[in-house]
């Protein structure tokens, strides 16, 4: 075998090993990954782990990081590491957006992640990159952008930008309604109360469970048993005593359950039908009830009510400036509705801000 043969082979067994072996290199072997969308533009990216080393991030066709990290994740839109047990955030290009020092990070909504150190809490958000450090006790999402935060003098609500809607005065947390910008429950551990935007409490500390279908009305839990209260005054309207309560489409009308047998409350707290019929018989005895608007102008106020306690939310969150605002504060005056004092509250609300 002559010296030219030799070195044509080792040549060919090399380019061999190369082929093999660079693409396994540059891509990783991908034994878990995750295609996401990346921080600030439309590419994508994927995660994985080259064998024992790391993980990294990379495309489809390079290596975007190198397998450093402990672990990768997509989290609310950010890529999140862990290095040494701690937890930052970096960019598809590796550059580290949020130092890797935090205790924890975990997605709390899908545009928010909790940043945990030393006990206490923070947040950074998606796609906008704000970032809270870590200064609160207590910190949870109450929808998109809106969060539950308490430090040593009490309790209240935040907005992602930083704002304050509610001042933290208050005792217990604050938790909220997926349908409403004006009402929130506040919790003293045991028992939970309603409360609007304005930060003034509507019900005492009496119910383990309250949810909201509308701005009308909450349906509250209390030992088991469940009952009905108008929102905007805390009036109850059907005591905590009913096996169940739920919603009719008639608006201003409230199925309850006794006894295994339906009856139908108003929004008046007055008995429409007793509690003595099937399910399929109380739906049949609504369908043709003689007055199904008869809750129609006192809804027609609330809504308009709701509205300017929107409008304080939105101020807050996001200044006088709010578009959203303007348009709602235009809705109330505009109205044909005799609602005096909602105007008058609405112009109230415009010279005590400047809104023009």
């Amino acid at each position: 075998m002559n010296k030219s043969y030799m070195k044509k082979t080792i040549i060919l067994f090399l380019i061999l090993i190369i082929t093999v072996l660079l693409p396994v290199y540059s891509k990783g072997k991908p034994t878990d990954s995750l295609t996401f969308p990346l921080i600030s533009d439309n590419l994508h990216g994927m995660i994985y782990k080259y064998y024992d080393k790391g993980w990294g991030l990379r495309s489809e066709t390079k290596k975007l990081v190198p397998p450093i990290y402990e672990d990768i994740e997509n989290k609310a839109g950010m890529i999140v590491v862990r290095y040494f047990n701690k937890y930052g955030i970096i960019s598809k290009y590796g550059f580290i957006l949020l130092p890797i020092k935090y205790d924890k990070i975990e997605e709390i909504d899908s545009n928010t992640c909790r940043l945990k150190l030393n006990g206490l809490y923070g947040y950074v958000t998606s796609p906008e990159f704000i970032v809270q450090e870590p200064i609160y006790k207590h910190l949870t999402s109450i929808r998109t952008g809106v969060y539950s935060v308490c430090n040593d003098s009490g309790c209240g609500v935040l907005n992602y930008n930083g704002r304050i809607i509610i001042p933290l005065v208050h005792e217990g947390t604050i938790g909220g309604f997926w349908n409403s910008d004006a009402y929130y429950t506040v919790s003293n551990g045991q028992n939970k109360a309603v409360m609007d935007v304005c930060g003034r409490k509507l019900t005492d500390f009496k119910y383990q469970r309250i949810y909201s279908t509308d701005n009308n009305v909450v349906f509250v839990k209390q030992d088991k048993k469940e009952g009905i209260v108008r929102i905007h005054d805390g009036v109850t309207i059907a005591e905590p005593i009913y096996q169940n309560v739920e919603d009719l489409t008639q608006k201003g009308f409230y199925k309850i359950k006794h006894n295994g047998k339906w009856g139908v409350i108003g929004y008046d707290g007055n008995m429409v039908y007793e509690c003595k019929y099937g399910p399929l018989e109380i739906n049949r005895l609504m369908n043709s009830y003689p007055s199904p608007k008869k809750f129609e102008k006192v809804l027609k106020y609330n809504y308009f009510y709701t509205r300017l306690l929107e409008i304080n939310y939105f101020i807050q969150a996001f200044g006088v400036d709010s578009p959203t605002a303007k348009e709602y504060l235009t809705e109330i005056l505009s109205s044909d509705h005799d609602y005096s004092d909602l105007k008058e509250e609405a112009q109230k609300i415009m010279k005590t801000y400047g809104i023009r």
